[in-house]
């Protein structure tokens, strides 16, 4: 997961500082699938550490 968040991270960063930056929609694509289970294990890990505290 750390590796699809750096790499997703340094073409965000060549997007916005370069003249031209390419992507293609299956490499786009594959990128949003990872950062989507990221959120979803951050959800967890936050509800999951919520309900810890209330006990």
């Amino acid at each position: 997961m750390t590796k699809a968040l750096q790499e997703a991270f340094e073409r965000r960063c060549d997007a916005d500082y370069t003249d031209a930056a390419s992507y293609n929609a299956d490499e786009i694509s594959a990128l949003l699938e990872q950062a989507r289970q990221f959120v979803d294990e951050v959800k967890k890990i936050i509800g999951s550490s919520s309900t810890d505290e209330t006990r």
